[in-house]
């Protein structure tokens, strides 16, 4: 109790000193609020969010803002942070702020719809009895949606519609493309000598849609010259699904890495890189950077329209979320095509690098935060 106490005088004196001591500025005022630990980690920083919000923030000042940091972990914001001009931001950090900030405030989504995220999370925990599993509180998401001035999506069309048919106007929504070091994820120049689809996540689990790609694995090998190759961190589910194996061959065909993989680590990068197809069967997303990253190695696909990607169906084969035939027919349709794979990751490449560079990004954000602020 006492140390309870302490901690909030130190917060009050905190408060004290930001809101009322801090110096001001007549030049206009930004604030980015996202993650500190990737925001203080070197070892996350050049990676997904990490990377995404270290070029929001070079465009907040190249556009000419006096531009502060805070993180979605922060337990308040001094008064520089939400009396800003505009502040970008996640979804949790908009309970903090007072009941009116000053600014433009826009919200980074980051993933699919709330509702549609864990109604599709429940569906397959009963249908594979798994356990909970990346679910969240929906009423801090509800509340942020409708308090941002607007929402930044990176989805395709279905992915704004989960948005627009739960009550976000349409005209509160920008649209921009994740983006992926294409510099660094290159194909290979040798591929391996067996036809290699490749599964690769930060973190591998139901929402990934790991059970429903076992299973038809299981379903369509059988013997043919090819294998799965499964990558990623471990999760409850891979426990449970491998057994808690964590490397090796756990089914015929079937080999998986499960581990914590450092940032670009170029071993990695190769073995993608010497695959053929990429799969991540995703129950919802908004366009996953690992998705990005094993089509800039040159892949053709297979993933679900739930990944919020726009691919071309000259490289990507779209499969249902959480059924098992339906994956089992895009396993089946570019074994057949193996031979004329290679061209098509040619394409799957040259779409990356076309759309999803981190160029892309910063001329996207930086023309919707010009557009916002007129």
């Amino acid at each position: 109790m006492f140390n309870d106490l302490i901690d909030k005088i130190q917060i009050g004196l905190d408060r004290f000193r930001f809101d009322y001591l801090s110096p001001t500025t007549s030049t206009p005022r930004a604030s980015l609020i996202f993650s500190r630990f990737f925001w203080e980690n070197p070892a996350w920083e050049n990676v997904g969010s990490g990377r995404m919000q270290k070029e929001a923030f070079k465009c907040l000042c190249s556009l000419g803002y006096t531009t502060s940091f805070a993180g979605q972990e922060d337990r308040w914001y001094p008064k520089h942070i939400w009396s800003s001009d505009i502040i970008v931001s996640l979804a949790p950090p908009f309970s903090k702020f007072p009941k009116k900030v000053p600014g433009i405030t826009c919200l980074y989504t980051c993933n699919t719809h709330v509702v549609v995220k864990n109604r599709r999370l429940m569906e397959a925990e009963k249908v594979w009895n798994l356990q909970p599993e990346n679910r969240v509180d929906s009423t801090i998401f509800l509340s942020a949606y409708e308090k941002a001035d607007y929402l930044l999506i990176a989805e395709n069309d279905q992915g704004i519609a989960n948005f627009t048919s739960h009550g976000v106007s349409r005209e509160k929504i920008y649209r921009y493309n994740n983006a992926v070091d294409s510099d660094v994820w290159v194909p290979s120049t040798e591929k391996r000598n067996k036809f290699t689809f490749v599964c690769w996540s930060s973190e591998l689990g139901l929402r990934k849609g790991l059970p429903v790609l076992v299973k038809a694995w299981k379903r369509w090998y059988q013997g043919q010259d090819a294998e799965l190759i499964i990558i990623g961190m471990p999760t409850r589910s891979t426990e449970i699904i491998f057994n808690n194996q964590k490397n090796g061959e756990v089914f015929p065909g079937l080999h998986i890495q499960l581990k914590f993989y450092p940032t670009w680590h170029k071993p990695l990068i190769d073995l993608i890189g010497s695959s053929h197809v990429a799969v991540l069967p995703t129950l919802e997303d908004a366009q996953p950077s690992s998705l990005l990253e094993m089509t800039s190695c040159g892949l053709a696909v297979i993933t679900t329209h739930e990944s919020g990607v726009n691919f071309d169906p000259d490289f990507c084969y779209y499969v249902h979320p959480n059924n098992v035939e339906s994956l089992v027919n895009a396993l089946e349709f570019w074994y057949q095509k193996r031979d004329e794979v290679a061209d098509c990751g040619n394409i799957a490449r040259r779409y990356i690098l076309d759309n999803h560079s981190w160029k892309i990004f910063r001329d996207r954000f930086s023309a919707i935060i010009a557009e916002i602020m007129r």
